[in-house]
Protein backbone atom coordinates (compact mmCIF):
# COMPACT_ATOMS: atom_id res chain seq x y z
CA UNK A 1 0.00 0.00 0.00
CA UNK A 2 2.95 2.22 0.61
CA UNK A 3 6.06 2.87 -0.88
CA UNK A 4 8.78 5.07 -0.23
CA UNK A 5 11.80 5.49 -2.60
CA UNK A 6 15.19 7.37 -1.75
CA UNK A 7 13.12 9.21 0.66
CA UNK A 8 15.01 12.50 2.02
CA UNK A 9 14.04 15.37 4.61
CA UNK A 10 16.29 17.58 5.27
CA UNK A 11 15.99 20.81 7.49
CA UNK A 12 18.18 23.96 6.14
CA UNK A 13 19.43 24.75 9.30
CA UNK A 14 23.05 25.02 9.64
CA UNK A 15 24.73 22.47 9.14
CA UNK A 16 21.35 21.06 7.67
CA UNK A 17 19.51 17.95 9.94
CA UNK A 18 18.99 15.01 7.95
CA UNK A 19 15.50 13.87 9.57
CA UNK A 20 15.44 10.94 6.82
CA UNK A 21 18.35 10.13 4.77
CA UNK A 22 17.53 7.81 1.40
CA UNK A 23 14.73 5.66 2.81
CA UNK A 24 12.87 3.21 0.81
CA UNK A 25 10.56 0.41 2.19
CA UNK A 26 7.53 -0.93 1.26
CA UNK A 27 4.72 -1.25 3.78
CA UNK A 28 2.55 -3.73 3.19
CA UNK A 29 -1.58 -3.81 2.75
CA UNK A 30 -2.66 -5.50 5.49
CA UNK A 31 -0.99 -6.48 9.06
CA UNK A 32 1.06 -4.54 11.90
CA UNK A 33 4.27 -2.43 11.06
CA UNK A 34 6.49 -1.02 14.10
CA UNK A 35 8.33 1.60 13.81
CA UNK A 36 10.88 1.79 16.78
CA UNK A 37 14.03 3.48 17.59
CA UNK A 38 16.00 6.40 19.79
CA UNK A 39 14.69 9.81 20.20
CA UNK A 40 15.43 12.01 17.55
CA UNK A 41 16.08 8.83 14.82
CA UNK A 42 12.98 9.98 12.74
CA UNK A 43 9.92 7.97 13.31
CA UNK A 44 7.54 10.98 13.68
CA UNK A 45 8.45 12.35 10.73
CA UNK A 46 8.67 9.38 8.88
CA UNK A 47 4.73 9.19 9.60
CA UNK A 48 4.04 12.25 9.02
CA UNK A 49 5.25 11.86 5.69
CA UNK A 50 3.25 8.60 5.24
CA UNK A 51 0.07 10.38 6.28
CA UNK A 52 0.79 13.61 3.58
CA UNK A 53 0.89 16.00 6.42
CA UNK A 54 4.76 16.70 5.31
CA UNK A 55 6.47 16.38 2.16
CA UNK A 56 9.84 14.93 1.24
CA UNK A 57 12.79 16.84 0.14
CA UNK A 58 13.47 14.55 -2.36
CA UNK A 59 12.21 11.11 -3.35
CA UNK A 60 8.72 9.60 -3.65
CA UNK A 61 6.04 8.57 -1.85
CA UNK A 62 3.21 6.32 -3.04
CA UNK A 63 0.25 5.18 -1.98
CA UNK A 64 -2.23 2.88 -3.52
CA UNK A 65 0.14 2.91 -6.30
CA UNK A 66 -0.34 7.33 -6.26
CA UNK A 67 2.33 9.10 -5.62
CA UNK A 68 1.82 12.03 -3.09
CA UNK A 69 3.25 14.76 -4.62
CA UNK A 70 0.44 14.15 -7.76
CA UNK A 71 -2.65 14.22 -5.23
CA UNK A 72 -4.49 17.47 -4.62
CA UNK A 73 -5.25 19.37 -1.06
CA UNK A 74 -8.25 17.76 -1.63
CA UNK A 75 -7.40 14.27 -2.74
CA UNK A 76 -4.98 14.00 0.25
CA UNK A 77 -7.50 14.71 2.65
CA UNK A 78 -9.67 12.34 1.24
CA UNK A 79 -6.91 9.99 1.26
CA UNK A 80 -6.50 10.59 5.01
CA UNK A 81 -9.95 10.12 5.55
CA UNK A 82 -10.90 6.93 3.87
CA UNK A 83 -7.66 4.86 4.29
CA UNK A 84 -5.54 6.30 7.63
CA UNK A 85 -5.84 5.93 11.31
CA UNK A 86 -4.33 8.21 13.76
CA UNK A 87 -3.39 7.84 17.15
CA UNK A 88 -1.88 11.21 18.33
CA UNK A 89 0.31 11.58 21.32
CA UNK A 90 -1.89 14.54 22.51
CA UNK A 91 -4.85 12.90 21.86
CA UNK A 92 -6.80 16.07 19.68
CA UNK A 93 -9.97 15.97 20.98
CA UNK A 94 -11.47 18.91 21.03
CA UNK A 95 -12.47 19.55 25.37
CA UNK A 96 -16.11 21.44 24.56
CA UNK A 97 -17.12 18.02 22.83
CA UNK A 98 -18.43 14.83 24.55
CA UNK A 99 -17.12 11.57 23.30
CA UNK A 100 -20.05 10.74 20.86
CA UNK A 101 -19.47 14.18 19.64
CA UNK A 102 -15.76 13.43 19.33
CA UNK A 103 -16.11 10.69 17.13
CA UNK A 104 -18.96 12.01 15.27
CA UNK A 105 -17.52 14.83 13.78
CA UNK A 106 -14.98 12.21 12.42
CA UNK A 107 -18.00 11.33 10.32
CA UNK A 108 -18.47 14.38 9.87
CA UNK A 109 -16.03 15.65 7.89
CA UNK A 110 -16.06 12.56 5.24
CA UNK A 111 -19.95 13.58 4.90
CA UNK A 112 -20.91 10.20 6.28
CA UNK A 113 -24.11 9.83 8.38
CA UNK A 114 -23.68 7.83 11.32
CA UNK A 115 -26.23 5.96 13.65
CA UNK A 116 -25.24 6.61 17.17
CA UNK A 117 -25.85 2.85 17.80
CA UNK A 118 -22.61 2.51 15.51
CA UNK A 119 -21.03 4.96 17.79
CA UNK A 120 -21.83 2.85 20.45
CA UNK A 121 -20.52 -0.40 19.22
CA UNK A 122 -17.20 1.51 18.84
CA UNK A 123 -17.19 2.40 22.42
CA UNK A 124 -17.99 -1.31 23.45
CA UNK A 125 -14.91 -2.18 21.14
CA UNK A 126 -12.62 -0.23 22.93
CA UNK A 127 -14.32 -1.14 26.53
CA UNK A 128 -15.45 2.29 26.76
CA UNK A 129 -19.24 1.73 27.08
CA UNK A 130 -21.52 3.86 28.92
CA UNK A 131 -18.60 6.80 27.60
CA UNK A 132 -20.11 8.91 25.21
CA UNK A 133 -21.49 11.87 27.15
CA UNK A 134 -18.32 12.15 29.29
CA UNK A 135 -16.10 15.22 28.42
CA UNK A 136 -12.23 14.50 27.52
CA UNK A 137 -11.58 16.46 31.55
CA UNK A 138 -13.64 13.50 32.54
CA UNK A 139 -11.41 10.46 30.66
CA UNK A 140 -8.35 8.92 31.81
CA UNK A 141 -5.11 9.29 29.63
CA UNK A 142 -5.82 5.70 28.23
CA UNK A 143 -9.31 6.29 27.60
CA UNK A 144 -8.65 9.70 25.74
CA UNK A 145 -6.04 7.42 23.73
CA UNK A 146 -8.72 4.88 22.86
Amino acid sequence: MFTLKNVYKIYNDEPPTYALDDVSLDLPEKGMVFIVGKSGSGKSTLLNILAGFDKPTKGTVEVCDKEWNTLTHHELDYYRNLYIGFVFQDFCLIDSLNVYQNIKMAYDFKKAKVKRDKIENILSQVSMSGFSKRYPRQLSAGQKQR
